[in-house]
């Protein structure tokens, strides 16, 4: 066992809204909703440092207990997690899941959340965890505890073993605010635009060193320049260089579902599959339309 943390909870969200979503039968409400509101708590959660034990060092966990959001069945409660890992990973962050050992043997897909650290409870003298991999974190006792007394400084508080040194991973992997040190090309330790001018002036004068080339593709050219300006703005200068495409007008046809539509029964007015129009809207379920709802018919 490595060293022993008492942790602060980073991340907690409860979902009435989206429970009430879900009883409307309206799940592409459901998972724009989710997604705006991941967003958004996802900058407010990034933007507030003020932890004793800060977020550069540890996972930014995403906690899945309550039935309001396990309700909602194994395949969405899955579709939760990987949307909330996605953003913080998108944001250079290093993303996990906490939840207890049933509930990741029992109520998630879990075998599909093996890129992200697992923190899981299991308030025993050993956990049977299946996947040693992405087991980095046992919280071994807190009402209960088997190992040791329960209380820290007269107070009952939840206790975890660390299994992985992620402080030392997420620096190594520039992760969570700290610089990618491969982009330091001016070797000062940090990753500003100060290696931006040093990779430009290589350019310019022909260097051939690999550690000018960035992006690993045996040359040093602009592209290695764009590289270091992505590692410094993170998701957001990619996003903003590599926006979504969105179909040209001409490509589709709009209509809006009725009351009584299938999606076959569109599909045959306009001489197309329904899977054809499934993919084109990201309809997961082709059971499932509403009323209102406009469908971009793909020509």
């Amino acid at each position: 066992m490595s060293k022993e943390y008492w942790y602060i909870l980073i991340f907690y969200l409860h979902f009435p809204t989206l429970k009430i979503a879900v009883q409307l039968k309206a799940p592409l409400f459901l998972f724009t909703l989710f997604r705006f509101v991941i967003g958004f708590l996802c900058r407010i959660l990034l933007n507030y440092r003020h932890f004793d034990y800060r977020l550069e060092h540890i996972s930014v966990y995403f906690d899945i207990e309550d039935n309001s959001v396990l309700g909602l069945g194994v395949n969405t409660a899955t579709a939760l997690v990987h949307a909330f890992c996605k953003r913080m990973e998108s944001y250079k962050y290093f993303a996990g899941v906490y939840s207890s050992l049933s509930i990741f043997n029992s109520r998630l897909n879990d075998s599909e959340l093996q890129r992200y650290a697992h923190w899981v409870a299991c308030w025993s003298t050993s956990c049977s965890y299946p996947y040693p991999e992405s087991f980095g974190m046992w919280q071994y006792g807190g009402e209960t505890n088997l190992i040791r007394s329960n209380q820290v400084a007269g107070k009952t508080v939840d206790q975890n073993y660390m299994l992985v040194d992620y402080p030392s991973m997420i620096k190594s992997k520039g992760l969570n605010g700290y610089a990618d040190l491969n982009y330091d090309v001016n070797g000062d330790g940090a990753v500003n635009s100060k290696d931006i001018i040093s990779e430009m002036k290589a350019i310019a004068s022909g260097e051939t060193n690999t550690i000018f080339d960035l992006n690993g593709d045996g040359k040093v050219n602009s592209k290695d320049t764009v590289a270091i300006m992505k590692n410094i703005s993170g998701a957001e200068l990619s996003e903003v260089q590599n926006p979504p495409s969105v179909p040209d007008k001409q490509d589709y046809t709009e209509y809006t579902v009725v009351s009584g539509d299938t999606l076959s029964g569109i599909a045959a007015k306009f001489g197309t599959t329904y899977q054809k129009i499934a993919e084109y809207n990201g309809i997961e379920n082709p059971n499932l339309i509403i009323s209102g709802q406009m469908l971009k018919i793909p020509k």
